[in-house]
């Protein structure tokens, strides 16, 4: 007998995203909240599909998607099954403190992105700042790309500038944040490892010196699913 879904039949046309990246979001759900425990074997695609008011096409492309996350295995004749949780990670609360800023990359590892994965970096800054690219990791799974353009006379390039911004000789500086929710693009889903269009978090940071300079550009674009936005950045120009 064919085991009854259990989640509510959801109404796929109040988004923009593709409907069959609506059936990753849900099925991934299905499977981290052990409704689809381990091992079991899933109802059939036409079941699926019934059950969703999609096309079978459709739950075959949401399939095929968790398939190369190695969340399920789809065997013929034997269905799909489930062969692991999706992985989770604990959040990670934005700093509200230039010293927390400071401190947030601890922990951390950062490996060069090239820019086929981050997007073109200038060539030739017209403030005469330089520009990388970093992914940061929690353990081996990518949770930020981080992009910076950054005065090199203030700056050393290691380690990261944003892990220099409690120096004292910094105090004067003005530093701001603002914080954009959005979703994930092809390259970014492939740098994250994360579904396209899944939330992400670009929070920008700018610090410019006692005479108004930008010396300081930074772009932090984060994994939605492990950031905890708490109260608003402290704008102050004291460090701490």
């Amino acid at each position: 007998m064919e085991k009854i879904v259990r989640t509510p039949i959801v109404d796929f046309d109040q988004s923009d995203s593709p409907i069959y990246l609506q059936l990753v979001t849900l099925f991934r759900r299905q499977i981290s909240q052990g409704y689809w425990p381990v091992g079991e074997r899933l109802d059939s695609i036409d079941t699926l599909a019934q059950h969703f008011g999609v096309a079978t096409g459709t739950v075959r492309q949401a399939l095929a998607f968790l398939e190369r996350e190695g969340l399920v295995q789809r065997k013929r004749r034997l269905g799909t099954i489930v062969l692991k949780r999706p992985e989770t990670l604990d959040p990670m609360t934005m700093p509200r403190t230039r010293a927390d800023l400071a401190g947030f990359l601890d922990g951390m590892t950062a490996a060069p992105l090239d820019p086929a994965d981050s997007g073109p970096l200038p060539d030739a800054d017209p403030d005469g700042l330089t520009a990388t690219s970093s992914v940061y990791l929690r353990g081996e799974t990518p949770v930020m790309v981080e992009t910076l353009r950054f005065d090199p006379a203030v700056f050393a390039s290691a380690p990261s500038p944003m892990a220099q911004l409690s120096r004292p000789d910094l105090g004067a500086h003005v530093l701001r944040q603002t914080t954009t929710i959005g979703t994930a693009d092809t390259r970014s889903s492939q740098t994250l490892g994360i579904p396209v269009n899944a939330a992400v978090a670009l929070v920008a940071h700018s610090l410019t010196d006692p005479d108004g300079a930008v010396v300081l550009d930074a772009g932090w674009l984060m994994r939605g699913d492990v950031v905890n936005f708490v109260e608003s950045f402290d704008t102050t120009r004291v460090t701490g």
